[in-house]
């Protein structure tokens, strides 16, 4: 597909949806469908970790031999993992004037939101709310800026709870903070998959903490949200 940096038949930017996806199964085909049929995204770029085993490679390619517009690219985890490394790679494929970020167990669930965001873009970055269902019935909201201009020195931060604002704040970009919940993260039902994303996490923040600015502040923040992710 050749893409343009604006789409002038809807008179907004161009935007691709970045999606990382890893032993993501049982929720990939819901990401998929909600960024496919949001009909927000010029492009759907998925960063397939080489080393999955349960089958999510599989899906993907099965979307994109469909004709949906999917590139995948190969991409191998580092142990522990460094989000911020992954999605930085990711973002050198990206041709539009705008990225917006989805996990492979989040799904898009209030499409004419970010449709709205697109169409008032002009520069700005865009903050809102991923909701997450708990396993003890609760609800955890994170709010992020998730909808970016790309522009040179925009890139993520932080191996585990990657952080895209700081950067966006040093290279000038406004904000535009909305009150919109378009997102549902799926990734927190399961208590026993919490307490293995948070050692996960832990040892990928620590891993990165020697030569990373801001290192033991956000180590700090993460364990806070673990705490109450916990119930």
């Amino acid at each position: 597909m050749s893409l343009t940096a604006y789409d002038l038949t809807r008179g907004r930017p161009a935007c691709t949806c970045m999606v990382l996806a890893r032993d993501n199964i049982e929720t990939i085909r819901r990401a998929l469908d909600s960024a496919i049929g949001s009909g927000c995204f010029d492009e759907i770029l998925v960063l397939m970790d080489v080393r999955s085993i349960d089958g999510t490679g599989r899906v993907i390619y099965e979307y994109k031999q469909s004709g949906a517009p999917i590139s995948i690219i190969p991409y191998k985890w580092s142990d522990p993992p460094q989000f911020d490394a992954a999605r930085n790679y990711q973002m050198l494929f990206v041709r539009t004037l705008y990225a917006f970020w989805l996990d492979g167990d989040e799904e898009i669930v209030d499409p004419a939101a970010i449709r709205r965001m697109l169409d008032m873009a002009d520069g700005q970055a865009f903050w809102m709310t991923v909701r997450s269902p708990l396993a003890y019935g609760g609800i955890f909201d994170m709010y992020q800026p998730r909808l970016f201009p790309m522009r040179p020195g925009v890139v993520f931060e932080c191996p585990a709870f990657e952080r895209i604002d700081w950067s966006l704040s040093r290279q000038g970009v406004p904000f535009v903070r909305t009150n919109t919940v378009p997102i549902l993260h799926h990734g927190y039902k399961d208590r026993a998959v919490v307490r293995l994303k948070n050692k996960r996490n832990m040892a990928s923040l620590r891993e990165g903490l020697p030569g990373y600015r801001g290192g033991v502040s956000q180590l700090t923040h993460m364990q806070k949200q673990y705490n109450a992710l916990r119930g």
